[in-house]
């Protein structure tokens, strides 16, 4: 179950930073779209950070 949420965070969170900086490349036409641009790469940014949480804790310490 850790695999499929790391692996569901890391794809959602590329597409996320991906659409993101889509977005600001329009920031002369449209300054809503590049505030939508921000919170997509945020959400993106979010979304690796836990992928990399996930996989760190998964990782087991020999006792």
């Amino acid at each position: 179950m850790k695999t499929a949420f790391h692996l569901i965070n890391l794809v959602v969170g590329i597409g996320c930073v991906w659409v993101g900086f889509g977005n600001l490349e329009n920031l002369p036409n449209s300054l809503g779209s590049a505030i939508a641009g921000a919170l997509a790469i945020a959400a993106g940014g979010i979304c690796l950070w836990l992928s990399a949480e996930s996989t760190d804790s998964a990782q087991v310490s020999p006792v």
